[in-house]
């Protein structure tokens, strides 16, 4: 099977199986590979837009994206959720922002400043939360049943893997919290440890070795590998992420469509 019939195979299932047609849009503007917003009825189409970096492994990462909108619908309706920052979240990153950034600090930033970090932080700590333990079901499901993507697949998360070992570097983990950062780097390494064993090369975790920041990744991935892969248990599986990474009141789920899709 070829990449390219592995994208019409996976977005047609996506339309079987949701009841809505997959729309593909090219977005200069991202700094992500691929995002999708899923359908609802007031929206009827998932949109996936995916940036021109992914043009060259772009049908893996439109199958990668479809993936979030099957696992969306493979539990009932009333169970479909979204996550976001929780007013607890906001209120603790504040302070840890204050804290680190304040009139006191080394490096002093104005309050308006201080609440647009403080924002950004939160909210790109629970998009990790959210998306990287099912980003790897997703690709567990791919590469089991889609070999034709595996070359494209394994182009992209290289690509991704090196983007999070910069989070390594001290002059970005010195940009933020201590506990925001270390909680980052946990999820990445545990995102590095899974492709480190599919690939069976301890490369990709040797940066996290030399940081002393391997171990949280390992007790995330155990936990991965504890809880069953169908959907039903998304849930569970992203608090007890967050319990380990003791962010458990930073976030909150909330019924599906109420917020911004959780991809968007």
């Amino acid at each position: 099977m070829q990449a390219k019939e592995a994208r019409s195979l996976v977005t047609r299932l996506v339309k079987r199986t949701t009841g809505f047609p997959v729309q593909i849009e090219r977005d200069a503007s991202l700094s992500t590979l691929g995002t999708i917003k899923m359908a609802r009825p007031s929206f009827p189409y998932h949109v996936i837009r995916y940036s021109p970096e992914a043009d060259g492994f772009l049908d893996y990462v439109v199958c990668f994206q479809c993936g979030f909108a099957m696992r969306l619908v493979g539990v009932s309706e009333e169970d479909r959720y979204e996550v976001g920052p929780s007013q607890e979240g906001r209120e603790k990153v504040a302070r840890l922002v204050s804290e680190q950034f304040g009139p006191s600090a080394d490096i002093s930033l104005p309050a308006a400043a201080q609440a647009a970090l403080s924002e950004q932080l939160l909210a790109g700590l629970v998009t990790q939360l959210r998306s990287i333990p099912l980003a790897l079901r997703i690709d567990r499901w791919l590469r089991t049943e889609y070999a034709g993507l595996r070359d494209q697949q394994d182009s992209a998360m290289l690509q991704q893997l090196r983007e999070g070992i910069a989070v390594l570097e001290p002059r970005v983990r010195g940009s933020m919290p201590k506990k925001i950062a270390e909680a980052s780097v946990a999820m990445n390494a545990a995102q590095a440890l899974y492709w480190s064993r599919v690939w069976g090369d301890e490369q990709v975790v040797i940066p996290y070795k030399a940081s002393g920041l391997l171990k949280a990744g390992e007790a995330l991935l155990q936990v991965w590998d504890e809880l069953p892969g169908d959907p039903v248990h998304d849930r569970e599986l992203i608090d007890a992420w967050g319990r380990i990474l003791g962010i458990s009141d930073w976030y909150e789920f909330v019924p599906f469509g109420e917020v911004r899709s959780s991809h968007d």
